[in-house]
């Protein structure tokens, strides 16, 4: 079997562990989002008051490695006759305004289990998930068609 016949016999194998890689994060993720939006069933009116700058290295093809800024919106609301000051899990690559009325979600029993921003969280792992069906798709296709394309290559010389 020629180095040809069996990279093209990896494919499936490739295919499919990334069907799972990405299915995996994708449903603990949206499950340990809904966790959290049915621990945190209390709601105020919070306040952006500040936003905190992170500057994150990220790999990339383009070079070794590429900053990106990261801005964290500090929300400050009353949960049971208290003030909380916390900052948000979710990041913004843009720092937005401050003092801006915020619908905040509170865990009644840890009013500093919050959130704010779950919506874009949600979105993100439902983006995983699409992705690991068209590649559960691909994999699908790939096993079917794998043996005929084999088959039917010309030995390199």
């Amino acid at each position: 079997m020629n180095i040809e016949k069996i990279f093209l016999n990896m494919i499936p194998i490739i295919l499919g562990f990334m069907t799972v890689l990405f299915f995996t994060i994708s449903y603990f993720g949206l499950k340990k989002s809904k966790e959290k939006v049915e621990r945190c069933n209390m709601t105020t009116q919070g306040y952006i008051i500040n936003w905190l700058y992170e500057e994150k290295d990220y790999y990339s093809e383009e070079e070794y490695f590429q900053n990106r800024d990261e801005w964290y919106p500090v929300i400050e609301y009353c949960a049971n006759g208290q003030t909380y000051r916390n900052k948000e899990n979710i990041s913004f690559r843009y720092k937005g305004d401050i003092n801006v009325p915020v619908k905040v979600f509170y865990n009644p029993y840890d009013p500093m289990d919050f959130y704010v921003h779950m919506e874009e969280t949600k979105y993100t792992y439902k983006i995983l998930r699409m992705v690991s069906l068209i590649l559960a798709f691909a994999t699908g296709v790939s096993i079917f068609l794998i043996p005929y394309i084999s088959e039917n290559m010309t030995p390199s010389v």
